[in-house]
Formats: C-alpha cells, structure tokens, sequence
C-alpha cells in the first residue's frame, strides 16, 4: 500500500461555501487554476467548461456570473468570454464592467479556443 500518493492543498475561498454553491465554486476555482492543473490542455479545458455552463439551468449560470465577481480579473474574464461564445442568454456585463479595460490576460492560443476572448482583453 503506498501512501501519500495524493496531495492536498487549501485554496482561498473568495466567498462563503454553502451546500448550494459548493459545486459553482468549485468550476469557479478550476477556472482560476486552469494554468497550474498539470498536463491540461487548455483548449480542452475550455471545451469543458463551455460545456459544462451550456449544461446548468439558467439561474444556476446567473449564479456563476455573480459569484464570479469576487474572484481575479482573469476567471471574470475568462467566464465572460465563454459566456459570450456559448450564447446562453445569460448577461455578462457585470463581468465585463467589473475589469481594467487595460488590462490583458494571458492564456496561449486563445484565439483557435474561442472567438469572444478579444472582447475579453485575453491573449
């Protein structure tokens, strides 16, 4: 039996985690570690979590948009675009009011993943 096979890190909660939301922050901070995930290919990634928005119930996305905002610029950003690229009817300006419209996000090949991430500052 080998052990400690698997690492365990805390990671800082942005906003409180409740049985409601737990599944939403947990996207949430997958997104915000997107970069650090070993062996990720980000365009897959991304195929994934578009998915996965396309999948939850209107509110659910809405709830997505508003806890996004108490997270870095760069998941607000990334969320914004894929909310724009899936076209769910979901509102994302919130998000997009909420960044430094100066302010670029580095993400590499972006622009094969999603056709929205110039409207988002990511490169």
């Amino acid at each position: 039996m080998v052990s400690g096979a698997i690492k365990v890190s805390p990671v800082k909660s942005y906003v409180e985690v409740t049985e409601q939301n737990y599944q939403i922050l947990g996207f949430l901070d997958a997104m915000k570690d997107l970069k650090q995930i070993p062996d990720v290919d980000i365009s897959d990634a991304v195929a994934l979590f578009k998915n996965r928005i396309k999948e939850l119930e209107q509110d659910q996305q809405s709830q997505m948009i508003a806890l996004a905002l108490s997270y870095p610029p760069r998941v607000r950003a990334l969320l914004g675009a894929m909310v724009e690229d899936v076209n769910v009817g979901i509102d994302s300006s919130r998000l997009k009011e909420s960044l430094n419209p100066l302010t670029k996000f580095e993400l590499g090949k972006s622009d094969t993943i999603m056709k929205t991430v110039s409207n988002w500052n990511i490169q």
